[in-house]
């Protein structure tokens, strides 16, 4: 019965993947112009944010300097999807559980305070200042999740590693690019995705659409935000982008996923925790707008 299961969701993917291959074929020039807008977005933006935390994540779990507290300020900072490899990198190495990976990938794959403040507070909310409270709410929530799994997170501290300095800096931006030119796939393709939504789905009203974009990619969605900001009060719309930032998007749990599967980890517990995340940064910053902003 599994084995069916599988068959038929294999099956199903195979003919979408054809299908989105026949449509990229089809309209050529729409998928070039996603195409161009994603990658110029990797080259000026995604790249410069994401390579030297990425490699300085793997550094640190390569060299065993390591802790609990270590992993999630490290998470906090380096963002996603550095965190996933970061956990699995742990685990690979002896550093830590099944179950532990598994739940501290949720905590350690949030946006980088680059990005949220530069990008969400400026672009988004056109102030720096929204975008500081916006990476803090986003931090706490991400805290408060460890606190909730802590009894699931056992890490062995310190834990000696024979590997020389030298070779884990090597190694580490050797993965590093790796992981960057995964990463630039998948956005590249989101992006192309966005492009295909705005072209063919203009009888949708704008403001769905932004949601939707937000959704799927943050990116796309932070740059195509204004519909859905003119429909909602600023305080609404400020806890939705808390909400959005914290949950990631779609584009990041596919890039996550994909790291997770490399090593057979879970998941499940990822995508839970940033449900109860996204959920808790919304209320909060609901709650506390009116306070800081009022």
């Amino acid at each position: 019965m599994e084995k069916s299961i599988h068959i038929r969701k294999n099956t199903f993917a195979f003919y979408l993947f054809l299908s989105i291959s026949v449509l990229f074929t089809v309209c050529r020039e729409v998928c070039m112009a996603g195409a161009v807008k994603g990658l110029s977005f990797c080259i000026a933006t995604l790249i410069p944010a994401v390579f030297p935390f990425t490699v300085v994540c793997k550094l640190l779990v390569k060299a065993g300097v390591i802790s609990r507290f270590g992993v999630i300020s490290s998470g906090l900072v380096c963002g996603a999807p550095s965190g996933a490899y970061m956990c699995t990198e742990m685990y690979k190495n002896g550093y830590c559980t099944k179950h532990t990976a598994e739940h501290l990938c949720a905590v350690t794959n949030g946006m980088t305070p680059t990005f949220v403040i530069g990008f969400v507070g400026v672009c988004c909310l056109n102030n720096a200042k929204k975008g500081v409270f916006v990476y803090l709410i986003c931090s706490f929530s991400s805290i408060l999740y460890a606190f909730v799994v802590k009894k699931r997170i056992r890490i062995t501290v310190n834990r000696a590693n024979d590997i020389s300095v030298f070779s884990a800096f090597t190694e580490s931006v050797t993965d590093g690019i790796s992981a960057v030119i995964s990463l630039s796939g998948f956005t590249v393709f989101f992006f192309v995705i966005c492009e295909f939504l705005n072209t063919f789905f203009v009888f949708l009203p704008s403001h769905t659409l932004s949601f939707l974009f937000l959704f799927c990619e943050l990116i796309t969605g932070i740059l195509q935000s204004a519909p859905l900001c003119a429909v909602l009060s600023e305080r609404l719309f400020f806890s939705f982008m808390c909400a959005f930032t914290s949950f990631s998007g779609v584009c990041i749990h596919l890039q996550v996923r994909g790291v997770l599967s490399r090593t057979g980890l879970s998941f499940r517990p990822f995508f839970i925790g940033k449900c109860v995340m996204a959920f808790i940064s919304f209320i909060i910053s609901f709650i506390f707008y009116g306070i800081i902003f009022g």
